[in-house]
């Protein structure tokens, strides 16, 4: 049997850690002088236009454009035919376009 036993674990044990101590500084004087690498992201909000703004200028008399909301979500944008007051309820947008939503024109 040997004498010292627990005496040579000890420093066994102690010359694995400085080896593994000038590794890990070898290592990080490598990885420092060889600069460094990243990566980022970023997010902005922005809101996006629902339609053209020349879809405005082509509307015709009593027509717009829409974006109905179902409650959940909204529907995609839309023309809307809309009917004037002034004008007899039972006729139809196109028959009221005719008569180029005059009501004198409209024949009873």
């Amino acid at each position: 049997m040997r004498q010292g036993g627990q005496n040579e674990g000890q420093l066994y044990g102690l010359e694995i850690e400085q080896q593994c101590e000038r590794r890990l500084a070898q290592w990080t004087n490598a990885s420092s002088s060889k600069g460094s690498v990243s990566a980022s992201k970023q997010y902005q909000k922005s809101k996006e236009p629902v339609f053209e703004w020349n879809v405005f200028f082509d509307l015709k008399n009593a027509q717009s454009v829409i974006v109905a909301f179902d409650g959940i979500s909204p529907l995609q944008p839309t023309y809307c035919y809309l009917k004037p007051d002034f004008l007899p309820v039972d006729m139809t947008w196109f028959d009221q376009e005719k008569i180029g939503f005059d009501p004198a024109e409209v024949t009873q």
